[in-house]
């Protein structure tokens, strides 16, 4: 999955290798778009139920609600809050 992502964050666009090069090459973080504890015992859980990120959005992904949605969210505070 993160290899498939390029190891680029699916929120900012940071990319760890790029930034911090060989150091930062092949990191990534994986947040589960559904907390583990909003989900039943025994879901198999799927590539679909991650999103490939770095560790500030993964931060701030933890501080919002733990919606399916936060990610997009949180894309487009990002991008209005830049401007």
């Amino acid at each position: 999955m993160k290899r498939k992502a390029k190891f680029t964050c699916q929120v900012c666009r940071f990319n760890f290798g790029e930034e911090y090069g060989e150091l930062g090459q092949a990191y990534a973080e994986a947040h589960h778009v559904v907390p583990l504890s909003k989900l039943r015992e025994g879901t198999k859980i799927r590539e679909k139920d991650f999103k490939v990120v770095c560790a500030n959005c993964h931060r701030m992904l933890h501080r919002m609600g733990g919606e399916r949605t936060d990610p997009a969210t949180l894309k487009r505070l990002l991008r209005h809050g830049r401007r």
